[in-house]
């Protein structure tokens, strides 16, 4: 479907943002955010990670060039300490 540059796609980012303030995921903002002076929006994201499953998880650092864009695929290249870990994704604080 070809995407029409004249549509007015705000009531649904409106939306989305909204909804993803309600996601059992931890997050404590708005995944999605959009500036209102410039109209750029942006994202961030915890990576955290520990070896078992009950915690405490820690963050999980990752340079610029662990992170690569294909495309609108957003991908984070990264190694682990140890042979199982357990990993969980927040939305910044």
């Amino acid at each position: 479907m070809p995407v029409d540059p004249n549509r007015d796609d705000s009531d649904f980012i409106a939306f989305f943002a909204a909804r993803t303030r309600t996601l059992e995921l931890g997050f404590t903002k708005p995944l999605l955010q959009r500036e209102p002076t410039t109209g750029e929006f942006s994202f961030e994201i915890l990576l955290q990670q520990n070896t078992t499953p009950a915690g405490p998880f820690e963050l999980l650092f990752v340079s610029p060039d662990d992170v690569t864009v294909n495309g609108g695929v957003i991908e984070v290249h990264f190694s682990t300490p140890a042979d199982r870990m357990f990993y969980k994704l927040r939305g910044a604080e």
